[in-house]
């Protein structure tokens, strides 16, 4: 039996078991008689270390409040531990989405960010980042208006018309252009030049014509 400390199983979701046996399909704490995990969930795996975890939980049509759970699940999977540093930091194109950001200098991480796929459910390695506040605004000030309305929660939030780049965590920025991302943000927006990242319009319009 894998027994793990589990954020669900403490406050009484043994349902949404973060770490459930894979035998039995019982929760970490089977000692409960309510702790079956729903088996018709997704199963999606979790690296913690050197072991690899299934998790298995209510779907988003079972939940009662999916975005809560996918945020506290979220948590769970990538906590924010004192003295982390923004996972972001000095990146040249963090976050991915419609207009990657220029990363910080290297902020301390305060929240857990879903991206470039915005669908609270989706808890997978890629797409959940621990970072700063500051990159956390600045990403969602950028591309939010790309996303259009919150669909129904596990069925992917993308952006509507615009092609979507995934999260580069490879591509470092030069130092000089972290500067210069900081300068731009400090600027008032009337007197702004586009973002460094913002896709140009001529080169999406060749896109769609090919």
């Amino acid at each position: 039996m894998l027994l793990s400390n589990c954020i669900a199983c403490a406050t009484g979701f043994h349902n949404e078991c973060f770490f459930p046996d894979g035998i039995t399909n019982l929760c970490c704490c089977s000692d409960d008689p309510d702790a079956t995990v729903t088996s018709s969930a997704p199963v999606d795996t979790i690296a913690t270390g050197e072991v690899v975890l299934e998790r298995k939980g209510k779907s988003a049509d079972q939940m009662q409040d999916p975005i809560s759970t996918g945020r506290k699940r979220a948590a769970a999977i990538k906590p924010i531990s004192k003295g982390m540093r923004c996972e972001w930091a000095g990146l040249r194109f963090a976050g991915g989405g419609v207009i990657p950001i220029v990363g910080c200098f290297g902020s301390p991480a305060t929240n857990i960010h879903h991206g470039p796929d915005k669908d609270v459910l989706n808890n997978t390695e890629d797409n959940l980042h621990r970072i700063c506040a500051a990159c956390h605004n600045r990403w969602h000030s950028l591309n939010d208006s790309f996303y259009g309305e919150r669909p129904t929660p596990g069925t992917g939030f993308t952006p509507v018309e615009h092609k979507m780049l995934e999260h580069d965590d490879k591509t470092k920025a030069p130092t000089q252009l972290v500067f210069e991302s900081e300068l731009w943000w400090e600027t008032k927006d009337g007197a702004r030049k586009p973002f460094f990242n913002e896709p140009s319009p001529i080169l999406e319009k060749v896109e769609e014509d090919v």
